[in-house]
């Protein structure tokens, strides 16, 4: 940005200014070939770059000196390699009035530039040749001492105008990176320390060639006499066909731009707007190597699912394919971001923030959210955050504390399934990828301690399914498990591997009985497992030792299977029967066994004694 802003400040300027040494020859002796020879040799000391003009000057005289030529070429300066001109220019129209001239006053009656493209390349040593050219030209000695403040105060401009402006950017490989393409700019009436209306529109295309974003801007601008404050306002910029997910953009209200020796410094107060999104936006950002910006973004109702989420919309495959999170990586890497986010509620899918607050800041693509706090789930989340959106797909990494939220919410909202009620908090450390919550599901890892109190399972009565296992009754229909089991806590440690996720040291306490053990579900397939010992207490205890007085004290097997919709669990009183029967019997068996060995051996000693 700012050797772009510095180059075309310094670009037109020159020519204004070697358009008007150009007069006092032209009066004199016109000729084609021997002005073009002075320009180039002008050019030539002041950039040590080369020009060329391959079509003859067409020049008229009073009241208004014009300047018609076209095919022009300037190259990259001295040092600096590369086969690829700095600047082209198929047409140039220029004119000035002769009679201010001579008052010290410049009055352009207009400048335009068609099919013009700027070339912007960096060698290995990490320099542009735009830099280059400006070391060079800040380096050479005028002739004649000018006073730069007294000219451009003194400069007005009836018309600039440029069609079809391409300004590329290259990388070290001279491969094209990325164009900018400017398809019109219109200013009348130009003068600087005044306000003057602007407009423009063009497009952004990647190296290949392909639009990638169409964009138009309407404003008012001034512009200091120095040339090193440009002023913005009632800028209303509109970017749209950004992204398969991101169609539109809009940003509107008041800029300015210092141009200083090192850095261009940006400031923005306004709305922002990103498809049916709203934003107040206050921005200040220093650009030089690195972009160092200071961002404070607001809103009222933010909803994530429509850029996150898959497109209901089947007849383009673009819509269903994932957010592309390439442009702001490349963005992130150049830049230096700390600010603030705050949203009345945020949602994404069926999950809502309110009251949503977060310092931002970046480490390369990686965008920091340090701290995120949120109203969630009837209770506080307070986490640190972070997204990589280099990561393909886009990585998030999370470390929630949730107090005394309501389970069942963010259990019914992420897993899709109404089935445990109840307070607790959960304190996890958890990284993932995706950009759809099945996604994120699938690619979760990490660790994590869940306690909850005062809950209730749902569509699962154990202790239906525990009397029905002492009378040795099979429940089958699937309407046997209707109803819910209270509990009075639950707790357990998690650990997560790629959507395997396990609750081991998992307790359950309940009024008449207690479950531990563990469990696992694995989010790729939606299937639960668990294994449990069951310790019965109060009523359904004294059912099982009136029926089963060789069951009393023992600690029943308890079997979790299904999936998250159909959970199957179990308890096989009639195997454990069965093998408490069997225990007894072979016991039995021994003893009669070895009781009959005894017997006949005792019987052998007496006979051999009586022999």
């Amino acid at each position: 940005m700012k050797s772009l802003m510095k180059w075309i400040l310094w670009l037109i300027a020159s020519l204004l200014l070697l358009l008007v040494i150009l007069v006092g020859v032209a009066f004199y002796l016109f000729d084609s070939d021997s002005v073009k020879s002075q320009l180039i040799t002008a050019v030539k000391e002041e950039t040590s770059a080369d020009l060329t003009i391959d079509d003859d000057l067409s020049l008229s005289f009073f009241p208004w000196l014009k300047v018609e030529t076209g095919n022009i070429r300037l190259s990259n300066p001295e040092g600096f390699q590369s086969k690829i001109d700095l600047l082209s220019v198929e047409k140039l129209n220029a004119s000035i009035k002769l009679a201010p001239i001579f008052e010290g006053k410049i009055e352009v009656g207009a400048v335009e530039l068609a099919n013009s493209k700027l070339n912007l390349i960096r060698d290995k040593k990490g320099r542009s040749n735009i830099d280059v050219l400006m070391t060079h030209a800040q380096k050479s000695k005028a002739k004649t001492e000018i006073n730069t403040d007294t000219q451009a105060a003194s400069l007005s401009i009836s018309r600039l105008a440029l069609s079809d402006f391409e300004l590329n950017q290259y990388a070290p490989s001279q491969k094209l990176t990325q164009s900018f393409a400017l398809n019109q700019l219109e200013i009348n009436q130009f003068a600087f320390e005044q306000w003057t209306p602007v407009s423009a529109s063009g497009e952004f295309k990647s190296g290949s060639g392909k639009t990638e974003a169409k964009w138009q801007l309407t404003s008012e601008i001034k512009i200091a006499a120095d040339g090193k404050l440009i002023d913005l306002r009632a800028t209303d910029a509109v970017m749209s066909e950004i992204s398969n997910k991101l169609r539109h953009l809009e940003l509107s209200g008041d800029s300015s731009i210092k141009l200083n020796n090192k850095n261009t410094q940006v400031s923005h107060q306004g709305r922002l707007k990103l498809d049916k999104q709203d934003f107040d936006l206050m921005v200040t950002g220093t650009f030089s190597t690195f972009k160092d910006l200071s961002i404070d973004l607001k809103t009222e109702d933010l909803d994530l699912s429509p850029w996150l989420a898959a497109s209901s919309d089947r007849s383009t495959s673009a819509s269903e394919a994932p957010l592309d999170t390439k442009p702001i990586a490349d963005f992130l890497k150049t830049a230096r971001i700390k600010g603030k986010f705050a949203a009345n509620s945020v949602k994404l899918n069926q999950m809502k923030f309110a009251q949503v607050s977060a310092d931002l800041s970046n480490k390369g693509a990686t965008l920091w959210l340090k701290p995120f706090k949120a109203k969630v789930f009837r209770g506080d989340l307070s986490t640190n955050a972070s997204i990589n959106f280099a990561a393909k797909p886009l990585a998030l990494s999370v470390a929630p504390n949730l107090q005394k939220i309501e389970v069942g919410d963010l259990v019914s909202q992420v897993f899709e399934v109404d089935r445990i009620s109840g307070l607790g908090n959960l304190n996890l450390n958890l990284r993932t990828q995706g950009l759809e919550m099945k996604q994120m599901l699938q690619n979760l890892s990490g660790t994590g301690s869940v306690k909850l109190s005062d809950g209730a399972l749902s569509g699962l009565d154990l202790n239906k399914l525990i009397e029905s296992g002492i009378s040795l009754q099979t429940l089958n229909s699937k309407d046997a498990y209707k109803g819910k089991t209270n509990f009075a806590g639950l707790a357990g440690d998690l650990k997560a591997n790629k959507g395997l996720i396990q609750l081991n040291n998992l307790s359950l306490v309940t009024p008449l009985f207690d479950l531990a053990g563990k469990a696992a579900t694995d989010a790729n397939n939606e299937s639960l497992s668990g294994n449990f010992k069951l310790t019965l207490k109060g009523l359904l205890k004294q059912q099982l030792e009136k029926k089963y007085p060789q069951l009393a004290g023992m600690d029943l097997p308890f079997e979790l299977k299904g999936s998250w919709t159909e959970p199957k669990p179990n308890i096989d009183f009639e195997s454990l029967l069965k093998a408490k029967y069997k225990s007894q019997v072979d016991e039995k068996v021994n003893d009669k066994k070895k009781e009959l060995e005894d017997e006949l051996k005792k019987k052998l000693l007496d006979k051999l004694k009586f022999d």
